[in-house]
C-alpha cells in the first residue's frame, strides 16, 4: 500500500502483514479499486481514500483480517469488508460518492450482473 498515493488510478490487490493508507489515494476523478488481503488493513489519520475499497480475509491463513480506520481519515466512495472491524478512532468517515464508485467499477474487469444489489436503482421506483 506504500507505493499508492493521489496519483494511483484503477485497480490494485495487495496482500502480507499490514496495508497502511497515509496519504491521500486515487482522486475524485481517478478512483482506485483497491482489494487489501492483507493481515491489517488501516486507514490511518489524515488519509483520504477516493474509490472502492474491498478488505478480504483471503490470503489471511487463520482467515482474521481486521480493519482500522484512525484520526480524520476519510473514504471517498464505498468500503466492502470481509474483516473483522476492528477499532475506529477520531472522525474516521465513509462518504457514498457515487461517481468516485462508478469511476472505480468501469475497468473492464467489472460488469453488471442482475439480481445483484444495484438492481434496485432510485429511478426504477
Amino acid at each position: 500500500c506504500s507505493t499508492l498515493d493521489s496519483t494511483s488510478i484503477g485497480p490494485y490487490w495487495v496482500s502480507g502483514p499490514t496495508c497502511d493508507l497515509k496519504t491521500q489515494i486515487g482522486a475524485k476523478g481517478y478512483p482506485v479499486l483497491l482489494i487489501s488481503a492483507a493481515a491489517n488493513t488501516r486507514v490511518s489519520a489524515g488519509a483520504e481514500f477516493f474509490g472502492v475499497l474491498f478488505v478480504t480475509d483471503h490470503e489471511v491463513g487463520d482467515g482474521n483480517a481486521e480493519f482500522t480506520g484512525n484520526g480524520t481519515a476519510t473514504i471517498y466512495g464505498a468500503a466492502i469488508m470481509d474483516a473483522e472491524m476492528k477499532n475506529f478512532n477520531g472522525t474516521f468517515q465513509i462518504v457514498y460518492v457515487e461517481d468516485v464508485i462508478n469511476g472505480a467499477l468501469t475497468f473492464p474487469l467489472f460488469a453488471s450482473l442482475a439480481g445483484g444489489w444495484t438492481d434496485f436503482h432510485r429511478s426504477w421506483k
